[in-house]
């Protein structure tokens, strides 16, 4: 009898230091989860106001007609986001990429990459150029020619600006980018 006694309440402490433990580490997550939404949205917010700013200084090319944009940013992702934009054109990459050379340098952007797109493991007629200005990097995606066959809305090219989770290429090449 004393023994069942001793350990109904040797279980019975067991399973309250279990719950107690699970509950503070809940507590504990919960703590940081909102103390780094609380400490971070500001600065996050400054970021994509930035973003903005870089993406619609940059002059679309002349000829091109866009199809659709994107903001992809939230307070709950803060360490991350972009601004794009698909467009439609009949010019050629070399018109493209000079476009968006002589306006992105203007503006203190460098060059980092331009290489063929990759897909499936194997190069494309696309083609990627990427540039950096710390802590940003902008993408430049050209599709290919005969590009209206291949995607629906018949997008020539991509332009966009991002912040955050950036392309490994840019973590060598651009060091400076944080």
């Amino acid at each position: 009898m004393i023994r069942s006694t001793w350990q109904k309440a040797r279980h019975y402490f067991t399973l309250r230091r279990f719950v107690g433990q699970f509950g503070l580490a809940v507590i504990l997550l919960s703590v940081a989860v909102v103390g780094d939404y609380l400490l971070n949205a500001e600065y996050a917010k400054r970021r994509h106001q930035e973003v903005l700013r870089e993406f619609q200084s940059v002059r679309r090319l002349p000829t091109a007609v866009p199809k659709s944009t994107s903001d992809n940013y939230s307070l709950w992702r803060k360490h991350q986001g972009t601004v794009a934009a698909f467009y439609g054109t009949r010019d050629d990459y070399r018109v493209i990429r000079q476009h968006y050379d002589r306006d992105l340098l203007s503006y203190g952007w460098r060059l980092v990459v331009d290489r063929p797109a990759i897909s499936w493991g194997k190069e494309t007629d696309a083609r990627e150029v990427l540039y950096c200005k710390q802590p940003l990097y902008a993408s430049l995606y050209y599709a290919g020619p005969h590009i209206e066959t291949k995607y629906p809305g018949g997008w020539t090219y991509e332009f966009s600006v991002s912040w955050g989770d950036r392309p490994a290429d840019l973590k060598d090449e651009c060091p400076d980018v944080k």
